[in-house]
């Protein structure tokens, strides 16, 4: 159908290969990773860093400027032998990716792998990524305004099987968020000594909902906007996770992660 994105041939890493013999045939068998999986084993050791650890720091970029810089500039590049672009925003912009600029740090205590990094830097956003079949990610921005991609029925167009929908009760609710780590302190008792807090205490606690409480430590942020733009995002993620569905349909190979799907079910 005109506007589906398909490849004959996906870009996939080899992990082991089998050479399998058997009466009448030898086979070669070859388990692939695809592109999250990979980098997962890539430690991103920027070159013009002093090792053993390889810190390294952003101070004047946007969260989407280092993402671009992370992914264009180093893993793709330096690890994966490959080029592979960031889309540019467009319409996906939730106002943070491409206006906030923190202070972010990797390989400050341990080792980082890629993608825990492109997790971090997301987590500073409402966004997610997304990978298109060609050599390109995209940054998704769900939002409540976007189009549906599917719709499900019980009968007629396409139709579902079994519909479940959870909701988890017992999730974090109200969240303690601490940041001004000092790095400079040669005490370790002393290194929240200057220490910021902000407490969203009840904005998120539902009507009779259990308060579960969760402590965040930001410590590069060092000011309380930044911590209550934080608390915001964390929020929205945590909200957005409570809530999940399984449906059981027939094939459909036109939907995509961070597709939106309706249901209509008359039982």
């Amino acid at each position: 159908t005109s506007g589906m994105e398909f490849a004959n041939t996906p870009c996939l890493w080899v992990s082991s290969q089998e050479i399998i013999s058997a009466p009448g045939l030898v086979l070669t068998v070859l388990k692939m990773e695809g592109l999250w999986r990979r980098l997962a084993r890539v430690l991103l050791l920027i070159e013009r860093n002093e090792p053993p650890y390889y810190p390294h720091e952003w101070t004047t970029s946007t969260v989407y400027e280092i993402l671009k810089s992370v992914i264009e500039d180093y893993v793709f590049i330096y690890y994966l032998q490959f080029p592979q672009t960031v889309l540019p925003l467009g319409n996906q912009d939730d106002g943070i990716i491409d206006a906030y600029i923190p202070t972010f740090k990797i390989n400050e205590n341990a080792w980082e792998y890629a993608l825990g990094i492109i997790k971090r830097l997301l987590s500073l956003t409402n966004c997610y990524l997304r990978r298109k079949t060609s050599y390109e990610l995209e940054i998704i921005y769900p939002q409540e305004s976007d189009e549906v991609n599917q719709t499900y029925k019980l009968e007629g167009g396409h139709t579902f099987w079994e519909y479940t929908h959870k909701k988890d009760v017992l999730f974090p609710n109200r969240w303690i968020l601490i940041g001004n780590y000092d790095y400079e302190a040669t005490d370790p008792t002393l290194v929240w000594a200057n220490a910021i807090t902000y407490d969203t205490e009840q904005t998120y606690v539902g009507e009779n909902e259990q308060e579960v409480i969760l402590i965040v430590s930001c410590p590069t942020m060092t000011s309380e906007n930044e911590l209550i733009q934080q608390a915001g995002v964390t929020a929205k993620r945590t909200k957005d996770g409570q809530e999940s569905i399984r449906i059981i349909i027939p094939i459909d190979c036109s939907l995509e992660i961070l597709d939106r799907i309706k249901i209509e079910d008359i039982r």
